[in-house]
């Protein structure tokens, strides 16, 4: 359903969100530079982070809690781009949702009618691509006549966005105009997505445009390896647990120990 929002209504939640955006990056110690590692300053924070593909193509993300535990789910059939926008969208329930959440699915830039759901968008955005620093930066390619898919995906790449997410963080600062964003998105395309990794691989990695499919958390990685070094768990256990991983206990750095098992 789209959501439904007065411009009135509309930028008080963008004002809303750009203030919890800058308060988190200060108090996270972030400054202004763009975020090496989302999914890492997530772990950091003590939340449990789980990157696998989802078997429903409408899920994008999920965050659950019970008691004072925090579970971040991320659908990694996703592009890593869009995996990195939702993980910000994410962490902005985290910070500031906490006292009304249980479990929360969803869908970053769908238009949604829930207010909560487009501050967590718009936090995203800020939080990922913060003005000033973006301005900065499109400011170095100088007085550009024409712009091209080169200078959105030099952006994309510096702040580690999807294209589609730079598009509109340029959009919505006026950095382009409308006709350009409409020219341009149509590289988002799937049939386009052929020539999108072409150029993406000209200026950094077509990885920000790929799914990365299943990743490890580090929080399992850390109790399985204290666990068995500590004889509370099997070799055998451990082996069963990453099978859904595709991973063997040796690639988390567990040999097999004849002692024990």
């Amino acid at each position: 359903m789209a959501a439904k929002f007065s411009s009135v209504e509309k930028e008080k939640i963008l004002q809303d969100a750009k203030l919890h955006a800058r308060q988190y990056r200060r108090e996270l110690g972030l400054g202004d530079e763009p975020i090496a590692d989302i999914f890492d300053l997530i772990e950091r924070q003590g939340i449990i982070l789980v990157r696998y593909p989802s078997p429903s193509d409408k899920l994008s993300a999920m965050i659950a809690r019970e008691a004072n535990e925090y579970l971040i789910f991320i659908n990694s059939k996703m592009s890593l781009g869009h995996q990195i926008f939702s993980a910000a969208h994410e962490l902005h329930h985290y910070r500031y949702d906490k006292d009304n959440l249980q479990v929360i699915a969803c869908n970053p830039l769908s238009e949604s009618s829930d207010p909560a759901e487009l501050m967590a968008d718009f936090f995203a955005g800020e939080f990922l691509m913060p003005e000033e620093t973006v301005r900065v930066t499109w400011n170095r390619f100088g007085k550009i006549v024409r712009i091209l898919p080169i200078h959105v995906i030099t952006m994309a790449c510096t702040f580690r966005v999807s294209f589609t997410a730079m598009l509109y963080r340029l959009l919505k600062l006026k950095l382009i105009t409308g006709p350009v964003f409409g020219k341009l998105k149509k590289l988002s395309k799937p049939e386009n997505e052929e020539l999108l990794t072409k150029y993406f691989n000209y200026i950094c990695t077509a990885e920000l445009i790929k799914p990365t499919q299943k990743e490890l958390p580090k929080a399992f990685i850390e109790a399985a390896n204290y666990n068995y070094a500590n004889g509370l768990v099997s070799y055998k256990k451990i082996e069963s647990l990453l099978n859904p991983w595709d991973k063997t206990p040796e690639d988390i750095g567990i040999e097999y120990n004849y002692g024990i098992d």
